[in-house]
C-alpha cells in the first residue's frame, strides 16, 4: 500500500495551498457578528409590522361596531346585512394577517434568542440553556417567562441593560391578558340576545384598541431591548 502524498508545500512565489474548508459550528460557539446583526434587523421590523397589523384589526374592529350601531339606530334596510358581512369579513382578514405575522415574528425571534443565548453560553453563562431561549417562545403562558429568564441570564452574564428587556416582558404579558379578553368577554359567537351582542362588540374594540396601543409600546421597548442585548458592532 503506497503511503499518502505530503501536503503541497510554497514555491518560489510564495504560493500557499488554500486551508481545508471549515467544519460545522460547534454547539454552543458565538455565532458571526454578520448574522446576528441580520437577525435583529429582521426581528426589529417584523415587530413594527406586527405592532402595524394589531392598529390595523383596532380599525377593523371599530368600524364593525359602527356598522351594527347604525343597523340598531335606524333598522334593518336593504344592504345593511352585506354591509355588516363584509365588515366581518375584514375583522377576519385583518385577523388572519396579524396571526401570520405574529409566527413570523415569533420564528425569527426564537432563532435571535438561540444565538445571543449560544454567545452568552460560549463565554461562560453556564446557567443560559439556548434550547429553552429559542424552543420557549412556542410554549403557551410559559413564552411569557421562559425566554425572558435566558435572555436576562445572558444579558446579566454579559453586563448588559435589562430595563427595557423587563418594560417588554411586562408589555407581552399585558398584551396576552388582552388577547384573552378579546376571545372571552368579546365572543360575538356566544352572545344571547341583541343587547348582549351590541356589548361584546364594544369590548372587542375597546380591547383592540388597548392591544394596539400595547403592541406599539412593545415594538418600541422590544426593538430596543434587542440593541441592549446584541448591541452592533
Amino acid at each position: 500500500m503506497s503511503e499518502p502524498l505530503p501536503p503541497p508545500t510554497p514555491d518560489a512565489a510564495g504560493w500557499r495551498p488554500p486551508p481545508p474548508p471549515a467544519g460545522p459550528t460547534p454547539y454552543g460557539a458565538a455565532p458571526s457578528a454578520t448574522r446576528s446583526a441580520g437577525l435583529r434587523t429582521a426581528t426589529t421590523v417584523l415587530f413594527w409590522c406586527a405592532a402595524a397589523s394589531t392598529v390595523a384589526l383596532a380599525g377593523a374592529l371599530a368600524f364593525r361596531k359602527n356598522v351594527w350601531s347604525d343597523i340598531e339606530d335606524a333598522g334593518v334596510v336593504v344592504g345593511d346585512i352585506t354591509r355588516l358581512q363584509d365588515a366581518d369579513d375584514a375583522v377576519g382578514a385583518v385577523g388572519a394577517i396579524v396571526a401570520v405575522i405574529g409566527l413570523a415574528t415569533t420564528i425569527v425571534l426564537s432563532i435571535w434568542s438561540l444565538r445571543v443565548a449560544r454567545r452568552a453560553r460560549a463565554a461562560g453563562a453556564s446557567n443560559v440553556s439556548p434550547g429553552l431561549a429559542c424552543g420557549g417562545w412556542y410554549i403557551p403562558f410559559a413564552n411569557a417567562i421562559v425566554p425572558f429568564v435566558q435572555l436576562r441570564r445572558a444579558g446579566d452574564h454579559e453586563r448588559r441593560p435589562l430595563g427595557r428587556l423587563n418594560a417588554w416582558q411586562g408589555l407581552f404579558i399585558a398584551t396576552a391578558v388582552l388577547a384573552l379578553v378579546l376571545n372571552g368577554p368579546g365572543d360575538v359567537d356566544s352572545a344571547e340576545s341583541v343587547d348582549d351582542l351590541s356589548g361584546r362588540l364594544d369590548v372587542q374594540v375597546l380591547a383592540g384598541v388597548g392591544i394596539a396601543a400595547v403592541a406599539l409600546l412593545m415594538a418600541y421597548f422590544a426593538t430596543r431591548a434587542l440593541r441592549d442585548l446584541d448591541p452592533p458592532t
